[in-house]
């Protein structure tokens, strides 16, 4: 939470993919301590200190702001194939660890993961990424007719500007969505993060 301002700044100032690199640096590091770790206080220095850089550096904070300078024209869309990643991640993943845990061990699959991100996902992630479409892709995705597209307002779409702290800060609808979205993220995160034990305990 107290990470995901300050990224979403850099989100505005620099490009992604530098971003994205470091995020995907930071989470293969994190995957690789975790594997090595020997004590509890460890595990939460990780967390704590090294995890929600690397988290907020390779996920939605930056992606989304990527996402909407590509795209006006069907952003929904966009942004909802995002969070379908994201969430099939969570399909995907939990089966696979439990088929792995008992012929690898733990720590084989945190290092496992690290080496995938490091030697995988971050090299794609570089190649392909780029801040903002060509003049000519641009006239597709940021209007719906592919034309005028500084005269419907999307000239600057991206760009960084619009409203500072102190104004988003001031209108109610933002403080209702903080409202709104924190209780309910701060369920799912305790749920998520101790289902494993509930389970075993019922």
């Amino acid at each position: 939470a107290l990470m995901s301002p300050v990224i979403g700044t850099f989100a505005d100032k620099y490009t992604a993919r530098p971003l994205l690199a470091a995020g995907l640096i930071g989470i293969s590091i994190f995957y690789f301590a975790i594997g090595g770790v020997t004590a509890s206080w460890q595990i939460i220095a990780l967390y704590a200190l090294l995890a929600p850089l690397a988290l907020t550096l390779s996920t939605a904070v930056v992606t989304n702001a990527l996402i909407s300078r590509w795209f006006v024209r069907r952003l929904g869309l966009a942004l909802g194939l995002s969070s379908f990643g994201i969430g099939l991640a969570g399909v995907i993943l939990p089966p696979l660890v439990a088929y792995l845990l008992p012929e690898v061990g733990w720590r084989m699959i945190w290092r496992g993961g690290a080496l995938i991100v490091a030697l995988l996902i971050m090299p794609l992630v570089v190649w392909v990424s780029r801040s903002r479409p060509t003049e000519s892709e641009g006239a597709y995705y940021l209007s719906s007719d592919g034309k005028a597209v500084k005269a419907q307002g999307h000239g600057a779409h991206g760009s960084g500007g619009g409203l500072s702290w102190r104004e988003v800060a001031s209108r109610r609808n933002f403080w209702l969505l903080v409202a709104i979205y924190l209780p309910m993220m701060g369920l799912y995160g305790g749920v998520g993060q101790n289902l494993a034990p509930f389970v075993a305990n019922h």
